[in-house]
């Protein structure tokens, strides 16, 4: 009965050793791919990040509110930084019940994914709707190799480093997506 004990106890001791030995790693691995010179500038203060939730409190998983776009100051590069960082955080919360019960925010109804351009050139809004998984429209011609990517501001493929074809999808609020749409109807000036 000895000798069966001493052999669990060798085996677990191995096993902590490499398990330990291999979290040892992996950490130094992650820490490797982080700058360890980076300038600390357009920095937040506890205080401020907290004030972009909406509970005034950081916290994961919670609900970050909008930027204010109108009231935002433009003086410096670090304002756009900040204002574009609150959105990001803005439109990955969880949507919650103001925004239609959806994951995140950026899958609510108050979003639009823009169609690729249709035979005439125009590109159209789609509204997200609640519970409907997002579409991303494919863009490469694919019977002639990589010709094209539809969403593409220049209309060539966006490409990694590696070579691969990177996928995306454009996306606009809804008060963009309605200032667009009465630009394009005459009804407003832009």
């Amino acid at each position: 009965m000895k000798k069966i004990t001493l052999k669990l106890m060798a085996v677990a001791i191995v096993a902590i050793a490499v398990f330990w030995a291999c979290k040892s790693r992996e950490e130094a691995e992650i820490a490797s791919y982080l700058p360890q010179d980076v300038l600390p500038s357009c920095t937040l203060t506890n205080a401020e990040f907290d004030a972009w939730f909406a509970d005034g409190k950081a916290t994961e998983n919670g609900f970050v509110a909008a930027a204010n776009s109108l009231t935002f100051p433009l003086t410096k590069n670090c304002d756009f930084y900040q204002w574009s960082e609150q959105m990001f955080l803005w439109i990955t919360s969880p949507a919650g019940k103001k925004f239609g019960d959806g994951r995140f925010v950026m899958e609510s109804p108050s979003f639009y994914t823009v169609s690729p351009e249709d035979s005439l050139g125009k590109r159209t809004f789609i509204r997200h709707e609640k519970g409907k998984l997002l579409s991303a429209f494919p863009g490469v011609e694919k019977s002639f190799g990589v010709d094209s990517e539809q969403g593409q501001a220049t209309g060539d493929a966006l490409m990694s480093k590696d070579g691969a074809i990177v996928y995306y999808i454009s996306m606009v609020n809804d008060v963009y997506a309605q200032w667009l749409t009465a630009v394009k109807n005459n009804q407003m000036s832009g």
